[in-house]
């Protein structure tokens, strides 16, 4: 193939009066400096602006005409590039399809190979679904220059990281669980692993977890053992003492009346309701003297 060679190349030129116009120019803006516009020099404000404005389209219509005129070789001589570049691309892209259609292949094979590894590092590591699922093929797997060895050990760090993580996580639901079988002991409801799996999923700490979980049960040991109310004791009535008839006056001893003070309980419920409904049973304990506290309070 023959080297492109320019055969006449002459650099532009361009040459004009710029200092004598400059000089010109300026000296004639020089009466325009200082002008104020007011309602008496509006009018002829409004003349001196469209003079101006012609100077003005004047130049920069010389400019793009003589631009257009000497950018006609660089325009042309860009367009026989870009037709040689075409007839180029026309012989190279079937080439580059053929090409395309064995590194594709390849990059299909490569994947294969490393779904492959992938089960074969799972099954290794012991990873549960939740955690393979996690271990995909990456985009670097597929490359053309990928090694097998290279892919392997990037495949087995990933898997340990996942298997670290998953240990992790089935401690942590053994030390949930046991704490679920040992609350739910007391109480005959029995509370299951699944009534806190959305705390779980949201990687809650476990001590708030495990907190829950006894709150949850106490809650229900109280509405399946609510503390027993005693009965209100009736004071007793005092026998009639009898007036003697006869015989000298005695002075009564004083009758001591023995007090007996009613005791204090306490009751644990659930209220669920509107807010205006939480508000209604709020005041009603106020307005009784009822003593009470809100221990947890939230939107289901």
């Amino acid at each position: 193939m023959e080297d492109i060679k320019i055969i006449n190349e002459v650099m532009p030129v361009i040459e004009m009066n710029f200092t004598e116009v400059k000089t010109a120019l300026e000296e004639t803006l020089t009466k325009y400096n200082g002008m104020v516009v007011t309602e008496q020099t509006l009018s002829g404000c409004k003349a001196t602006q469209k003079e101006l404005a012609s100077v003005r389209v004047k130049i920069d219509t010389y400019r793009k005409d003589k631009k257009k005129a000497l950018s006609e070789p660089i325009t042309a001589f860009e367009n026989q590039c870009k037709e040689l570049i075409a007839l180029v691309e026309k012989a190279e892209q079937p080439i580059k399809d053929g090409i395309k259609v064995f590194d594709d292949k390849k990059r299909a094979d490569k994947k294969a190979v490393a779904e492959l590894m992938i089960s074969e590092v799972i099954a290794e590591q012991g990873l549960n679904v939740k955690y393979a699922a996690r271990l995909d093929v990456l985009e670097k797997y597929c490359n053309l220059t990928a090694k097998e060895s290279e892919v392997k050990n990037d495949l087995e760090q990933r898997a340990f990281v996942l298997l670290a993580e998953q240990n992790r996580e089935a401690e942590l639901l053994d030390i949930i669980k046991d704490c679920i079988n040992t609350e739910n002991e007391r109480i005959n409801t029995k509370l299951k692993i699944e009534d806190f799996q959305r705390l779980i999923n949201s990687s809650v700490a476990t001590k708030e977890i495990l907190a829950e979980v006894k709150q949850r049960a106490e809650r229900t040991y109280l509405v399946e053992n609510p503390p027993k109310v005693e009965p209100k004791e009736e004071p007793k009535e005092e026998p009639k003492q009898e007036i003697p008839q006869a015989g000298p006056k005695t002075i009564a001893e004083p009758v001591s009346e023995t007090v007996v003070e009613e005791p204090t309980y306490y009751a644990t419920y659930r209220i669920t309701g509107k807010l205006a409904e939480l508000q209604g049973v709020s005041n009603y304990l106020k307005q009784n003297g009822i003593t009470y506290g809100v221990t947890e309070q939230g939107e289901i």
